[in-house]
């Protein structure tokens, strides 16, 4: 184990004017500290030269100037070296200055990033932020590691290492990978908040540690990773031929069905107008703001979709625990999830579906069908689901064969009616009429 820098403290006599003849002298201190040195006067005096010897006072009638000598040197010699950068900061601390003013420590960067984060993000992300933070205290205590510095030149620094090893420790402890992959991204983004706050008013802080700790997969596995997270829609069809005799699991097949052709996410039924219907000249139209993103989503409500909810006499049965801010109530949530989750574990046997049932998996088929079996664009799939582009085609939707070459057709032929309305006509399956 690499020897921890220690503070070394000893005191010298100083004239007190240039004036050879003045007998007084000044007790100043030397304060070593990696290889450097900082001086300051301690206000202690020495009016005889030989009660001076070897840093401290001798003879008679000196015992008070030497117990403050030694409370200086126990005081600064007692430090925590590791929360200091070199000798000159050990000085300034010892005069007075507020050592506490910037945090400089890991652990303390992160509790600053948390409270400055917490201003604006969700409850249920800092929830997260919040057990990413205690589960990193506890790894260090659990391996015996110091608060470790976060500036350059620190006997005891952050490093990527260490991170990896923190990691590594959430893995091997049980944490699901996903989940540990959140943890340390939180944990990267509260650190990026104290650093874009410090960067100018703390010499030579470190750049965030956390990055590049988690390995992205290659684009292809991202995309083919989640799209086996749908569920063929035979299964939505066979949940419509299920008979549930008991009420409360009636219900909760009935939410599940809700899900499939609305495409929702489960949070998101937690608002209690998630299931107002908006009429337009087009047509009936939920529309909403998800919990997760803010973002805003229009799902146009099909007769598959307004029968459910009728049969939900327009509610979902369980009370909002999502307030108008989309901050929503955890003890509330875990209850209600893990209920929905509890019923679709039976409702996977009982219809014997060859995938596991979530909630989520439900929102992807929504996706895909809507691209594939009634060939929907992308952009309007994403406004129907509240969600980017981007993430549409990599998380929720693919274009199979098919598809492709049957929109290719239609638009060909469309193309050609309006070239040449006359002689108008479909294409096969290669764009030759």
């Amino acid at each position: 184990m690499k020897k921890e820098k220690r503070v070394s403290v000893t005191f010298y006599l100083k004239p007190v004017s240039r004036n050879k003849d003045n007998p007084r002298r000044s007790v100043y201190i030397t304060i070593a500290f990696k290889g450097q040195v900082a001086k300051t006067s301690t206000g202690i005096f020495c009016e005889d030269q030989k009660q001076w010897s070897r840093g401290m006072f001798v003879g008679k009638g000196v015992d008070e100037q030497n117990r403050e000598l030694l409370g200086i040197r126990y005081e600064i010699e007692s430090y925590d070296s590791s929360m200091f950068r070199d000798a000159e900061q050990i000085k300034n601390v010892w005069n007075g200055a507020e050592h506490t003013n910037y945090p400089n420590t890991i652990l303390e960067a992160l509790e600053y990033g948390f409270e400055e984060k917490g201003k604006a993000t969700k409850s249920g992300t800092m929830k997260m932020r919040r057990t990413a933070i205690n589960n990193f205290e506890k790894f260090k205590i659990e391996k015996n590691y110091p608060n470790f510095g976060v500036v350059k030149g620190h006997p005891q620094q952050i490093n990527e290492l260490i991170i990896t090893s923190y990691y590594d420790w959430l893995l091997k402890n049980g944490t699901m990978k996903s989940t540990a992959n959140g943890y340390v991204n939180g944990l990267k983004t509260l650190y990026s908040k104290y650093y874009k706050k410090h960067y100018s008013v703390i010499d030579h802080l470190l750049n965030n540690p956390f990055n590049d700790i988690i390995q992205k997969d290659k684009k292809t596995l991202v995309v083919a990773h989640a799209l086996s997270r749908t569920v063929d829609w035979k299964w939505v069809e066979e949940i419509e031929k299920v008979k549930i005799l008991d009420p409360n699991k009636e219900e909760l097949r009935l939410v599940t069905l809700l899900l499939a052709y609305s495409g929702l996410s489960f949070i998101d039924l937690a608002k209690s107008n998630v299931l107002e219907i908006t009429e337009t000249l087009d047509g009936p139209i939920i529309v909403g703001q998800r919990v997760k993103t803010g973002k805003p989503y229009i799902i146009p409500v099909t007769s598959d979709l307004k029968r459910i909810i009728n049969k939900l006499n327009g509610s979902i049965p369980w009370k909002s625990f999502v307030d108008s801010e989309g901050n929503y109530n955890i003890p509330e949530r875990e209850f209600y999830a893990n209920r929905f989750r509890q019923f679709l574990y039976w409702l996977t046997k009982e219809i014997g579906c060859d995938v596991k049932l979530s909630a989520h998996r439900f929102r992807h088929a929504y996706g895909m069908r809507a691209v594939n079996h009634y060939r929907l664009p992308i952009d309007i799939v994403a406004r129907m689901l509240g969600d980017t582009e981007q993430t549409i085609r990599e998380n929720y939707c693919d274009l199979v064969t098919t598809t492709v070459m049957s929109m290719y057709n239609e638009a060909m032929s469309l193309f050609d009616q309006k070239k040449n309305p006359s002689k108008g006509g479909k294409r096969d399956a290669i764009g030759n009429k």
